[in-house]
């Protein structure tokens, strides 16, 4: 398991939340809370304590700027109380997020994944107000660092059964996984963008 399938049910939430089914502030954010204290949970069965804050951070990071940005009712009551703030307390998450992120050891494949989850999901942070094309390269530049398998593109050609070739059941999984993954991501992507359309209609 990937610490990044932790938050899958808190980014599905998210995803499916639609300005007439979100309900009040208190009732959200009780869900939110619930997912990210669910999520926490798994995660520190994978990885330390660090490597569990570096990720949750980037998740609500992530969340503040999706709620911030959308047409939701509670996003002005949520302004007043980003979970960034009530948890590490700070404002400046936009920053922080890539700081983090660049503090992240190249090797650290399960905590980076978050990250270019957040990313590939629609957070900007302080890249909002610059040029699309430069956060583009930014995303594009954090995938070309994840392992030469864990690309997208390469990720479907691998799922075909290749017993005659004596590859390992455990590792052909693997690969299954990793295109589900990314499928999955794929998606979840799509319903974030309808989403955030869906809210402003």
């Amino acid at each position: 398991m990937q610490v990044v399938e932790c938050y899958l049910p808190l980014i599905q939430f998210i995803a499916s939340t639609k300005a007439d089914t979100a309900g009040d502030f208190t009732a959200f954010r009780q869900q939110v809370e619930r997912y990210l204290a669910e999520a926490a949970q798994a995660s520190a069965i994978l990885v330390g304590k660090d490597d569990l804050h570096a990720s949750r951070f980037a998740i609500m990071a992530w969340v503040d700027e999706w709620v911030l940005c959308s047409a939701l009712a509670l996003r002005h009551e949520w302004r007043d109380r980003l979970l960034q703030s009530e948890h590490y307390q700070t404002v400046v998450g936009g920053e922080a997020f890539f700081t983090r992120f660049d503090a992240l050891d190249a090797c650290n494949h399960q905590i980076r994944m978050v990250y270019l989850t957040c990313l590939s999901l629609g957070f900007q942070g302080k890249y909002r107000h610059l040029e699309p094309a430069q956060l583009r390269a930014r995303i594009a530049s954090a995938r070309q660092a994840l392992p030469h398998a864990w690309q997208p593109e390469h990720s479907c050609a691998e799922i075909t059964p290749v017993d005659r070739q004596g590859i390992k059941r455990k590792r052909r999984h693997l690969w299954i996984w990793r295109y589900r993954f990314f499928l999955t991501l794929t998606v979840l992507w799509a319903m974030v963008s309808v989403g955030l359309l869906f809210t402003f209609l």
